[in-house]
């Protein structure tokens, strides 16, 4: 490697100290280059669909309904088996699987809360504006 100085005279970078510095800068930029990306986790879940304005009855029954779906999981069914059966999100047919999620991309701050402070094979379930989500976290990255 040659650069020109002031003077435009040639130099070689062929110190041994400035060649372990400059390595070492390199993998200080490639470390911190890492970090910067987002924060992102893996997340399968089942959606029990509340509409907008629906009487508190059909609330209190879908509640009862997602319930039931954690308790099959919690006794040893399948997640992915049990979303397709019962979830009313078109990830259904993934085994509701929704794939790596970073923050901010979902738009639905009590999902993302949830999602990012799980740990993994954890199950919560929660109020969306789409009605009750059974929430399982795969991976974190």
């Amino acid at each position: 490697m040659r650069f020109h100085d002031h003077g435009g005279r040639d130099k070689a970078l062929a110190h041994p100290t400035l060649k372990v510095h400059l390595a070492a800068f390199l993998v200080v930029v490639l470390r911190i280059s890492s970090f910067s990306e987002p924060e992102q986790v893996r997340v399968s879940h089942i959606l029990v669909a509340v509409p907008r304005g629906a009487p508190e009855a059909y609330k209190a029954e879908a509640r009862l309904k997602i319930d039931q779906i954690r308790d099959r999981i919690n006794s040893g069914e399948d997640f992915a088996a049990v979303a397709k059966q019962t979830s009313e999100c078109p990830s259904r047919e993934k085994g509701g699987d929704l794939g790596f999620i970073s923050r901010g991309q979902t738009n639905d701050e009590p999902f993302e809360d949830t999602i990012f402070t799980c740990k993994p094979n954890e199950i919560n379930i929660i109020w969306t504006h789409f009605g009750y989500d059974l929430l399982k976290v795969t991976d974190h990255k």
